[in-house]
Formats: structure tokens, C-alpha cells, sequence
């Protein structure tokens, strides 16, 4: 994943600290696997479960669910993150891109820059 949006500006992994929120989404999401697995497969061999097998089953597809979804889960805490940064008025979010503005060309709506100020991101660049 790329530290910073090519668009915006919008950092990603702003603190140490801020993957926590992916992480409770995959875990979330490996747990919402494990047990629906276990559900529909109880209910479909209920007279005669074989437990631990399904329990195994069950544990290695939480893995594989919460390997296969890390990458979507960043993205979704991402999200969510910019959502509620834009609401609550935050210093980053979505408010903070501006139409005609390119960060990494440094590009604006009156035309590219040149000069030692280009080079910078300055506050009023994102406001």
C-alpha cells in the first residue's frame, strides 16, 4: 500500500496505532466466516456431527478469510476513516482535495508552479 494518495495527499497510516481498526475489521470478518461456516455446515449434517472436524475446518478458513481479506480491510478502515474525518471537520479527509489540484505533478487550476514553492506542500495547498 502507498503512503500517501497520489490525489490528495491523504496519508494512510497517519500514527502508530492506526492499523488497529483494519485489524478489528479483518477479525470481525474472519469470525463472521468461522461462524457462518459452522452454522450451515451443522445444519446440514445435524444428526451426526462430526465436531472436530468442522472446528478445524471452521479455524483454518478464519485464517485464510483474514489473509485473504487484510488488504480490504485497510482499505474499508481507510474509508471510514476519511468519512469521519470529513464529518467531524477534521484537518484531513475529503474535504481537503480541491478540483484542478494535482499534489504530485503540483499542479494547479491556474496552471502548473515552478520555483522552490512548488516543491512544497504548503497549508493553504490541501485546505
Amino acid at each position: 500500500m502507498v503512503k500517501r494518495c497520489p490525489c490528495c495527499a491523504y496519508v494512510y497510516e497517519r500514527e502508530e496505532g492506526f492499523a488497529l481498526g483494519a485489524s478489528v475489521i479483518n477479525l470481525i470478518f474472519g469470525q463472521f466466516v468461522a461462524v457462518a461456516f459452522l452454522v450451515v455446515s451443522l445444519m446440514l449434517t445435524w444428526p451426526d456431527p462430526p465436531v472436530a472436524r468442522l472446528a478445524a475446518l471452521g479455524v483454518g478458513l478464519a485464517i485464510a478469510a483474514g489473509v485473504f481479506f487484510l488488504p480490504f480491510s485497510k482499505t474499508i478502515w481507510a474509508a471510514l476513516d476519511l468519512t469521519m474525518g470529513a464529518t467531524m471537520g477534521s484537518s484531513y479527509g475529503a474535504s481537503n482535495h480541491q478540483p484542478g489540484v494535482s499534489v504530485g505533478d503540483r499542479t494547479t487550476a491556474h496552471g502548473p508552479q515552478t520555483g522552490p514553492e512548488a516543491s512544497a506542500v504548503g497549508p493553504t495547498d490541501l485546505v
